[in-house]
């Protein structure tokens, strides 16, 4: 998607999400751990516009398929007409080779850098 100005990543559990927010150069605006609630997401992502100027609009969110767990994500998404990438977590490990470490904070960058 070359419109995309902003790259979010989420990696998902069934109580909190980790964000990495990319510019279109790939750098790190910033990382966020939230809980995975509704009214929390709509804040997160109200903040990122009121705080940091970012347009959900312009901006392409890419998150590894978990189920049930993406689903308050995913409607939240859809009603501010998000761009959105569900992902199989294994297609997401292959596009990048051989990784080291492991946390849900690294798994977030890597989304956003394979979004």
């Amino acid at each position: 998607m070359n419109s995309a100005k902003n790259f979010i990543g989420a990696d998902v559990s069934k109580k909190t999400l980790d964000l990495c927010l990319l510019d279109a150069d790939g750098r790190i605006i910033s990382r966020s751990q939230i809980e995975n609630k509704r009214k929390t997401i709509s804040a997160y992502f109200e903040e990122l516009q009121t705080e940091q100027g970012v347009d959900i609009r312009s901006t392409f969110v890419c998150l590894e398929h978990t189920g049930v767990y993406s689903n308050l994500l995913l409607d939240y998404l859809s009603s501010v007409q998000a761009s959105v990438c569900v992902e199989m977590a294994l297609q997401i490990k292959r596009s990048q080779g051989i990784q080291r470490g492991k946390s849900d904070k690294m798994d977030a960058l890597r989304i956003a850098k394979y979004a």
